[in-house]
């Protein structure tokens, strides 16, 4: 199980793994987004987590504290420990929200 986020019943990474030559599109979308020469397999494993979990939501929520979370279509909620921006990864996960094109609405504060 990926500890990564809560749900109510199992879920792996593999459920977002769709093979190998969808990810040369994907990993030079986080190369040009990232401005880097290499992508790592977890940078990739967090772009698809992001689009995976926005696959089956209605709302991706960021919170005060900077934690996600998901309003699902099923009426659930998915309900993370990831702080967007310290996390490791969080970045390429909100590549994957944005190009999902579902709402993320952020409750934080905006910077002065």
């Amino acid at each position: 199980m990926n500890h990564a986020f809560e749900t109510t019943g199992p879920v792996t990474i593999g459920e977002y793994w769709d093979g190998v030559e969808a990810d040369a599109d994907r990993i030079d979308r986080l190369k040009g987004y990232l401005g880097l020469a290499v992508v790592t397999s977890y940078q990739l494993q967090q772009y698809k987590k992001g689009l995976g979990m926005a696959e089956k939501a209605t709302e991706i929520h960021i919170a005060v504290n900077g934690v996600w979370s998901t309003k699902n279509r099923d009426g659930s909620h998915t309900f993370s420990y990831e702080k967007i921006g310290y996390h490791a990864g969080t970045d390429c996960l909100m590549l994957g929200f944005r190009e999902s094109g579902v709402p993320i609405i952020d409750h934080r504060d905006p910077v002065a």
